[in-house]
């Protein structure tokens, strides 16, 4: 295990963990599909669901609610992700 401190802010690091969150579940998605038709389906959903979080009623999944979290933190301090 590292001794090093992190350079990133505890805040910004939920929201990386949100982003590789985001990342991974929609790069599985045509693995985890059956049906190939259904591939656009999905992914209309997930597009729907971030838009959601920019109208400021974020849909009930859990990494939609972190994504939603982080842009919030973001969007309410300002462009604070400065990693100097």
């Amino acid at each position: 295990m590292s001794t090093k401190p992190s350079v990133l802010t505890q805040e910004l690091r939920a929201a990386v963990v949100a982003l590789r969150a985001f990342n991974v579940e929609t790069a599985q998605v045509a693995e985890q599909v059956r049906q190939a038709g259904l591939v656009p389906i999905r992914f209309q959903w997930w597009r729907d669901a971030v838009n959601s979080c920019y109208r400021g009623a974020p849909v009930k999944h859990p990494i939609v609610q972190a994504l939603a979290q982080a842009r919030h933190s973001r969007t309410t301090r300002g462009p604070s992700y400065c990693l100097a």
